[in-house]
């Protein structure tokens, strides 16, 4: 046995549970969500539905799960050895004192390269026809007696907009053009809601938006097709798409 003396009275010694709790604390009132690359590994679905896998890199690893209803949206489970980028909240669960990364989303590195490759090839070919040509831009009205505002209908996006508006300027008239900002069929959506602006008679000025979210879920706003159909409303356009830090 050592031959130390408690240095401190028996009230003051911390139990385990105290200790993995002070650091649980520590952990998620400094730490918000973030980024984090590496390469899958041990990954499993459970019955359950929820994900637990390593994450590591040549120096490190992190244990991760991804819950029932993240999973669902990520789709297949990621083969081990999958280099991916992981939206990720760093936590401890106290029960094994075990820190973790709850994982809200998970991107192959080598889809953002093709994504990102996408992207600069619809830049080119936009910056090539003029889209982007300072000309085309149009100054905002003084008074915009009538908005049209193109969104999803079940987000959080269109009530927060419509909030803004009608506590800035409640005399203006709101026209909600219905469209899904994601997933399958977002891209033809939007192009047709757009294009419904455009036929829309009294129309001053259109905000395009949606809330944030995941670099995925954001990609269609992207899209060359709905690059030209925004080019091409008559009236001036502004975005709303994402938080501050996705732009």
């Amino acid at each position: 046995m050592s031959s130390f003396t408690l240095p401190v009275a028996a009230d003051d010694v911390w139990s385990v549970s105290q200790v993995t709790s002070a650091v649980k604390r520590l952990i998620e009132r400094d730490l918000g969500a973030v980024w984090v690359r590496g390469e899958i590994s041990q990954c499993k679905a459970w019955s359950s539905g929820h994900w637990y896998f390593t994450l590591r890199d040549s120096r490190s690893q992190v244990r991760c799960c991804m819950w029932k209803q993240q999973a669902l949206k990520a789709g297949r489970p990621p083969a081990d050895g999958t280099e991916v980028y992981v939206l990720g909240t760093p936590g401890m669960f106290e029960d094994k004192g075990e820190f973790r990364l709850t994982v809200a989303a998970i991107i192959p590195t080598s889809a953002v390269g093709a994504q990102q490759q996408e992207l600069e090839r619809v830049k080119a070919v936009l910056q090539r026809d003029g889209l982007f040509d300072v000309s085309r831009k149009r100054a905002l009205p003084g008074f915009a007696n009538c908005i049209a505002i193109v969104t999803s209908l079940d987000g959080a996006a269109l009530r927060d907009v419509a909030i803004v508006i009608g506590r800035r300027w409640p005399c203006a008239r709101l026209i909600v053009v219905g469209a899904r900002v994601q997933g399958d069929g977002a891209e033809a959506e939007l192009v047709r809601a757009l294009g419904i602006v455009n036929r829309l008679d009294g129309v001053d000025l259109c905000i395009i938006g949606r809330g944030g979210g995941a670099r995925e879920d954001l990609v269609v706003f992207n899209s060359e097709a709905v690059c030209r159909a925004l080019a091409a409303v008559r009236v001036p356009t502004i975005s709303a798409v994402g938080h501050e830090t996705d732009v």
